[in-house]
């Protein structure tokens, strides 16, 4: 658990993830060591249960969330994730800023 403020929709945030089918456990997507934190506007373009996790995260906090399909990527998937696939992302939320 972090030691920052609570993060809500309209903040902009900086995260890193690991993103995992939870079907097979099989790794998605990551930016560790891939790319740089990302930097989002938490509830612009982004998946309900990563909007959801994260507003119960503090600036500092890393969690373990687990996605059931329909708050994820649902009917459609993505390039990389088949439809109706359960997601757990690792998220660590580095920093809020509300500017």
């Amino acid at each position: 658990e972090g030691k920052g403020r609570n993060a809500k929709v309209g903040d902009r945030v900086k995260f890193d993830y690991k993103g995992y089918d939870m079907l097979s456990g099989e790794m998605l997507d990551q930016t560790y060591g891939q790319r740089d934190p990302i930097m989002h506007v938490l509830g612009e373009p982004m998946f309900k249960g990563l909007i959801e996790g994260m507003k119960h995260m503090n600036a500092g906090s890393i969690y373990r969330i687990y996605i059931p399909n329909q708050m994820a990527f649902g009917a459609a998937g993505s390039a990389s994730i088949p439809p109706y696939t359960p997601v757990i992302y690792d998220v660590e939320l580095h920093q809020i800023y509300n500017d």
